[in-house]
């Protein structure tokens, strides 16, 4: 991972073919956890 220059900071996103609003939702609670 390291030699393709990933570090522990960077995120990986996947998104499929899921509706654009369960997307942002996603997100969203993704943030507000990351947050505590």
């Amino acid at each position: 991972q390291l030699a393709a220059g990933v570090t522990d900071d960077y995120i990986r996103v996947s998104a499929g073919t899921e509706h654009i609003d369960d997307i942002i939702a996603d997100f969203g609670q993704a943030l507000e956890v990351s947050q505590r």
